[in-house]
């Protein structure tokens, strides 16, 4: 994933700083790859599970779903969870589906992620 400087991709995420741009980019989300439901996204600190770090999970609430991000790393890596976890929301098909990584999945994260990437070489292009 590529990223504006060094300094944004080891920015340790900071809710009063980057709440707008992971909003944004959550807007962004929803425009270029409509969600089948409402998603409502939220950054927390999160347990780990059998030790291992969990960096973000999806689950499906009645019609509506639940990103939640891990808070402690970076800005990118938030980013990178939330279009991962969005990934999932495209994908759902089951009321009990969750954490599924098959075919279907990667395929829509692969379009989630080129579409990031261009996006953001557009914005790039205007910082030069």
């Amino acid at each position: 994933m590529p990223c504006l400087s060094t300094h944004a991709y080891y920015a340790k995420y900071n809710a009063k700083k980057h709440r707008g741009i992971v909003r944004s980019v959550q807007r962004w989300l929803g425009h270029a790859f409509k969600a089948p439901a409402k998603v409502k996204v939220s950054i927390i600190c999160m347990k780990n599970v059998d030790d291992e770090p969990l960096y973000g999970i999806t689950y499906k609430v009645g019609k509506d779903f639940i990103i939640k991000i891990e808070k402690h790393t970076s800005l990118m890596a938030v980013l990178g969870t939330l279009l991962h976890e969005y990934a999932h929301v495209r994908t759902w098909r089951s009321d009990s589906m969750v954490g599924d990584h098959g075919d279907e999945f990667y395929l829509e994260l692969g379009r989630i992620e080129r579409a990031w990437d261009e996006l953001y070489e557009t914005l790039l292009k205007d910082v030069k």
